[in-house]
């Protein structure tokens, strides 16, 4: 019997800029150190629109600096399917959306 995924081929994804650098400096036994959420975030390439709410709200510097958190948000199509108000609220309103 054949198997049924050999047909199929391998994709490689491109890896972010921390996973080619985390692969060729460091040890995979130990833990690294979490960087920055926005250097996460901008890596990810899938995060544009958070990335644009948070520089439009002043909002990278007091997230980047905070100790102890976890950075979530939705990706590019979560604020397409919300309306995209990265770019459709006002300041203001985007900040309070945020926190």
């Amino acid at each position: 019997m054949q198997n049924l995924f050999s047909r199929v081929p391998e994709t490689k994804e491109k890896k972010s800029s921390r996973e080619e650098w985390f692969e060729s400096n460091c040890d995979p036994r130990f833990l690294v150190p979490p960087t920055l959420c926005s250097t996460t975030a901008r890596d990810q390439g899938t995060l544009g629109s958070l990335d644009n709410a948070l520089n439009r709200t002043n909002l990278w510097d007091t997230l980047n600096h905070l100790n102890n958190v976890t950075c979530l948000g939705p990706n590019n199509n979560g604020f397409a399917n919300a309306g995209n108000p990265d770019s459709a609220l006002n300041t203001s309103q985007l900040t309070n959306a945020l926190l």
